[in-house]
């Protein structure tokens, strides 16, 4: 888990639009306690999506888009050794979830239990978040394949029904 000492709204990155101007000084404090080895997708306090510099090298020779990266730092507390790695603020939103298919709890927000996604919405996106579910980043086939066979770590999967 990643911890951040900057003052910054830490919904910035989960509106779905190009950020204009980015601190490229944000950094992220990494405890080894908690985990004794960087990942290639490093958990946070702010729930972003913060992957390593080979991540985003691959994912830009495979055009794979969808995002914008946002410089940040990841310094190990241990040994102030530090990473350059990237946020990735999801600029794709896509309005593709079937509300009638789907759970969720109705609340102030809509909170999903099971997404169910109609495939026609989606025009072959390979990377995107939905827009009534924020939280989410749904990737294809492809992307998931890109992400084993480079053994990316930190990253994990879940099925999403299609209709």
């Amino acid at each position: 888990m990643a911890y951040c000492n900057n003052d910054i709204n830490m919904h910035i990155v989960t509106k779905g639009r190009y950020i204009e101007e980015w601190d490229n000084n944000i950094s992220f404090y990494f405890n080894p306690c908690e985990g004794n080895e960087m990942t290639d997708f490093i958990d946070n306090v702010f729930g972003w999506t913060i992957v390593s510099e080979r991540f985003k090298n691959i994912m830009e020779t495979n055009n794979i888009d969808g995002f914008q990266y946002l410089p940040t730092t990841v310094i190990n507390k241990d040994n102030n050794k530090s990473e350059k790695c990237y946020v990735l603020n999801m600029i794709k939103v896509v309005d593709a979830i079937d509300l009638d298919n789907s759970e969720y709890i109705e609340s102030r927000v809509k909170v999903f239990i099971n997404r169910v996604i109609n495939k026609d919405k989606i025009n072959g996106e390979d990377v995107f978040k939905l827009k009534e579910d924020y939280d989410s980043i749904i990737i294809s086939e492809k992307v998931k394949l890109i992400i084993e066979n480079n053994k990316f770590t930190g990253f994990s999967f879940r099925k999403v029904k299609t209709i």
